[in-house]
């Protein structure tokens, strides 16, 4: 049974240790209800940034899988292949890894993502870089 990314540990996180024993102060209480409510769809809304930075390998692989779900940019699903598959093979899913890889290295090398990365490079070029001004 894989681990669904949105769920987090309520009862966890509101037994933690950043939870008031001695009556005290309610501000970390409040904290982590408004956490709580917070999390599971930032999550869902997130998975770029959960792809590319969570430890949690079963969390990763499905993060990456709604990131690739939501965009259609070569640039980034280039990264995100690569991404699933270091996950899916830490995992021990080693036919999801190739076959992510597979797309990886297809991806890298594909023309649109070089014309999108020329098409990028064009329109950041900073003034001072232009052809024919000496810069």
């Amino acid at each position: 049974m894989t681990a669904d990314p949105s769920a987090i540990s309520v009862f966890g996180l509101l037994s933690s240790s950043l939870m008031p024993t001695d009556g005290g102060c309610q501000v970390e209480k409040i904290f982590c209800y408004m956490l709580v409510l917070i999390v599971p769809t930032t999550v869902v809304a997130e998975p770029f940034g959960i792809c590319a930075h969570s430890r949690n390998v079963e969390i990763k692989v499905a993060s990456c899988s709604e990131a690739l779900k939501q965009t259609s940019l070569p640039s980034i699903r280039v990264w995100v292949y690569r991404e699933r598959a270091r996950a899916e093979a830490e995992l021990g899913n080693i036919e999801a890894a190739q076959a992510d890889y597979e797309m990886f290295l297809a991806l890298r090398f594909d023309p649109k993502l070089e014309a999108e990365m020329r098409a990028l490079k064009q329109e950041y070029k900073p003034a001072s870089l232009a052809p024919g001004d000496g810069g």
